[in-house]
C-alpha cells in the first residue's frame, strides 16, 4: 500500500497553500521536512489561498476538514505527505 492511500487531496492542497504563502519553508538540510516561517500575516494569506482553491475546485470536501490539515501543516517541524511522496519515502 503506497502512501498515495494515506494523502489526501486535501493535505496536498493544504501544504502548496501553506507554501506558497512562505507561511512554511522546506528545512535546508532535509526538504521533506517544511518549518513554520513564523509570520503570522503569511499564515492568514495561507488560509485565504486554501480557501479560494476550495471554492474553486466546487469540493465535496467540507471546508473544516481543509483548514484543519492546514493548521496541521502549519505546526512546527514535521514531514508533510506531499513531501514524504517526492523523497519517495
Amino acid at each position: 500500500m503506497g502512501i498515495d492511500d494515506y494523502v489526501t487531496e486535501i493535505e496536498y492542497a493544504a501544504e502548496e497553500a501553506a507554501l506558497d504563502a512562505k507561511a512554511v519553508y522546506r528545512c535546508p538540510v532535509y526538504p521533506h521536512v517544511t518549518i513554520s516561517s513564523g509570520d503570522s500575516g503569511a499564515e492568514r494569506h495561507a488560509y485565504a489561498l486554501l480557501t479560494y482553491m476550495w471554492k474553486c475546485e466546487d469540493c465535496d470536501d467540507e471546508r473544516k476538514y481543509c483548514m484543519e490539515s492546514l493548521r496541521e501543516c502549519l505546526g512546527q517541524p514535521h514531514t508533510t505527505a506531499l513531501s514524504a511522496k517526492l523523497m519517495g519515502e
